[in-house]
């Protein structure tokens, strides 16, 4: 009933080749004039990310002839599919595939990579029947073909980075200039072996 979406990278990031040279000072107004220059049709965002600007593409034929681009806004450029945007990662979770490999995984359509998720116990890892699954296009698909299996796809949340001196989410310890939190009773002291009552220092509410 529906077509097929065509797969293309959507995702190009435009970098210039001189190291110097960047496009943090160029106004909005002027990169979207450049790139009117060489897409046929409007171009749902534009992003700077470093040096570089990240162009998103509705059409292959935009993404094929920005690829193609030399010179941007004067400058020698390269223009590439952006490695991360251009993929999307789920998780999926089947004892069937306890044993699989990531070998047998990579010859399922539209997967290039797939980690398993391993637990510790009693010091050794172990498998699970959990695997992470990175698909070749940004939108993740609701559902995998897997042998003659077919499997839900739920989406992949990385776990939060947490800073074990503060105990706050969103930096490392080295970088942290906080004081120091017990991990266990969230008062703003370290102590050894504590026994009290666990205490969340973040939502602050007892475990």
């Amino acid at each position: 009933i529906w077509d097929t979406p065509i797969k293309f990278p959507r995702y190009v990031i435009i970098t210039p080749t001189e190291e110097q040279k960047s496009f943090k000072e160029f106004s909005p107004f002027k990169i979207a004039d450049e790139i009117k220059k060489v897409c046929q049709h409007l171009t749902p965002s534009v992003q700077k990310e470093g040096r570089s600007i990240v162009v998103e593409t509705e059409k292959p034929e935009d993404s094929e002839s920005l690829q193609k681009v030399k010179s941007f806004l004067e400058f020698p450029v390269e223009v590439t599919p952006h490695r991360r945007l251009n993929s999307s990662r789920g998780v999926i979770n089947s004892w069937e595939f306890k044993n699989a490999t990531p070998d047998e995984w990579q010859k399922v359509p539209n997967v290039i990579e797939a980690r398993q998720i391993l637990s510790r116990r009693s010091g050794e890892q172990v498998k699970t029947p959990l695997w992470v699954l990175t698909f070749d296009q940004p939108i993740l698909p609701a559902t995998v073909k897997a042998g003659y299996i077919t499997l839900p796809v739920r989406p992949y949340i990385r776990k939060p980075l947490r800073c074990f001196q503060c105990q706050r989410f969103g930096h490392p310890g080295k970088y942290c200039r906080n004081k120091e939190v017990c991990i266990q009773c969230g008062k703003a002291e370290q102590h050894t072996d504590c026994d009290a009552e666990a205490w969340c220092p973040n939502c602050r509410v007892s475990g």
